[in-house]
């Protein structure tokens, strides 16, 4: 299990307040202004989107704005999350990541391939 590394400096450790930059991020004057409330049926597909890292403080309506673009489109089938390391290691991993929010499976077999 991959467990989380910027807890309490990217975003903080309790999730009601996680919950409250989210909702800011969206409703802040530089966000979009709307929450997502659900997935879109449409037929578009996202190619990806760019979400900085950096402090949610500082980065959260422009984060807004991503994840809007993503709830307007269909849910993809798989998922691909690429991040920084400031580690020695590469932080590439095939293991679920725990969140704030729950575990994040990881397609294995695709993790692989990619790996390659």
């Amino acid at each position: 299990m991959r467990k989380p590394r910027l807890t309490g400096i990217y975003y903080p450790a309790a999730q009601t307040l996680i919950d409250k930059q989210l909702i800011e991020a969206f409703t802040s004057e530089k966000g979009p202004g709307d929450i997502p409330v659900a997935p879109s049926n449409k037929k578009e597909h996202v190619k990806g989107i760019i979400v900085p890292m950096y402090p949610y403080d500082l980065a959260a309506p422009c984060a807004g704005w991503a994840y809007k673009a993503l709830s307007e489109t269909n849910v993809p089938d798989v998922v691909i999350i690429l991040g920084q390391s400031k580690t020695e290691d590469d932080g590439f991993t095939i293991d679920p990541y725990e969140t704030p929010y729950g575990i994040v499976r990881v397609d294995q077999a695709l993790a692989r391939e990619i790996e390659k």
